[in-house]
């Protein structure tokens, strides 16, 4: 296929997810709520999950040969993580573990490759202790969260940004 044909469909491509995606960018995208589990003496934990994926095309792949980033059209499973979390009580926590991925702009794709994964923050990413006095003082203790900036730590959690 003659490559202005190609730019031509891919083109048309991504015209045709634009305008799928419009009526989601206005949409509220929350992740649900926990499953709530008795833990015992722990009492209620909350457990949840998360998986997310991304599609994408490119015109001048910059990665190594043979790496997601090489290629021109590709998918790649962006966040595959598990939430135990206790959020209520003097004593708190929460820990965050699995497989994700930091997808950057005009940086080679990698995708949630678990063994990039330990080499940036480890399977267990986000894992913190939280001692809740009151509602209005806690102190917390652990690998935590990102704090600063417009994103979240997270592809999932930029999803509805990326889309507006």
């Amino acid at each position: 296929m003659k490559k202005t044909n190609r730019k031509s469909i891919a083109l048309g491509v991504v015209a045709a997810l634009a305008v799928l995606a419009a009526p989601i960018a206005n949409a509220s995208i929350n992740v649900p709520n926990p499953i709530s589990v008795d833990a015992g003496p722990l009492g209620k934990i909350g457990v949840q999950g998360i998986a997310s994926a991304m599609g994408f095309w490119q015109d001048n792949p910059q990665g190594t040969p043979g790496t997601l980033g090489a290629k021109y059209a590709g998918a790649t499973i962006t966040n595959g993580m598990v939430i135990v979390q206790k959020s209520s009580g003097l004593v708190q926590f929460y820990a965050q573990a699995g497989a994700y991925g930091f997808p950057t702009l005009a940086a080679s794709l990698a995708g949630a490759n678990p063994t990039s994964t330990i080499n940036d923050f480890g399977a267990l990413p986000v894992a913190y202790l939280k001692i809740a006095p009151s509602s209005n003082y806690s102190v917390e203790i652990g690998k935590l969260p990102t704090l600063i900036g417009a994103e979240g730590g997270f592809t999932y959690q930029n999803i509805k940004e990326a889309l507006t």
